[in-house]
């Protein structure tokens, strides 16, 4: 005869394999090959092995940054922001928040804040299609493939040289106006002068602006007129070479 489960067993369960209890062999019969603790065991080992591979492949700058303890940081995190999502992709969404409140070093919240720069990017639906002879009359945001960044360190090139296989050289204090963005199913960054940003910046994806709108939202910012003026021609040329705006 058979014991019945507990009425909260599950609960009970997925406790023990996210590491919120102790291991208990209780819930299991065992086997030729296992003991009913070594059984819960393996379901534990597994939660902790899958949640350490989907942030290492998303948060790829930051786990560099880490090194030898990431995955120590990563468990910790996983405790704190256990998987409320049916794919594990989304798994990373809150460590930058987890980061400040942590009061993490300024180096691990910037390499954070562009890793999910890049995992957004990825996934966004395409932009809608721009033709640049309308570029003057059409009504642009920006598009779900762009992410705008302000960066106190250049993590970008940081992580960019890691990831190459490089050895990077430590990061450096900056105002970096940093754009990430996928283009030809590949994910890029380019920095921007303040000007540029400005007027990238004009263009929020909800607003719909025309090119002459988004001059004077950007003017409003208070971005300089006159360097304002000499980027016009050639950043609107690059924002629409790159995907950065899409029509409204």
């Amino acid at each position: 005869m058979t014991t019945p489960l507990p009425e909260a067993w599950r609960a009970q369960l997925m406790a023990m394999i996210r590491g919120l209890s102790p291991l208990d062999g209780a819930l299991f019969s065992g086997g030729p090959g296992l003991s009913p603790l070594q059984q819960i065991g393996v379901y534990r080992e597994q939660h902790v092995l899958r949640h350490r591979a989907a942030l290492r492949a998303n948060l790829p700058g930051l786990t560099a940054l880490w090194g030898e303890h990431a995955d120590a940081q990563l468990d910790r995190y996983v405790q704190d922001h256990p998987s409320t999502s049916w794919t594990l992709e989304r798994l990373g969404e809150p460590m930058l928040v987890w980061l400040e409140a942590q009061d993490a070093p300024q180096e691990d919240q910037a390499l954070a804040a562009v890793d999910l720069a890049v995992l957004q990017v990825f996934h966004a639906p395409a932009p809608r299609p721009l033709d640049p002879s309308t570029l003057t009359t059409a009504r642009l945001g920006r598009s779900p493939t762009a992410r705008r960044l302000r960066l106190p360190l250049d993590a970008h090139r940081w992580r960019a040289q890691a990831l190459s296989g490089e050895t990077p050289p430590p990061m450096t204090a900056c105002d970096a106006r940093v754009v990430v963005y996928r283009h030809e199913q590949r994910v890029r960054h380019i920095e921007l002068p303040a000007a540029a940003d400005a007027l990238l910046a004009a263009l929020e994806p909800e607003l719909g602006l025309t090119v002459s709108e988004a001059i004077d939202a950007a003017l409003r910012s208070g971005a300089d007129p006159k360097l304002l003026s000499e980027a016009i021609g050639p950043w609107f040329r690059l924002f629409v070479e790159r995907g950065l705006i899409e029509a409204r």
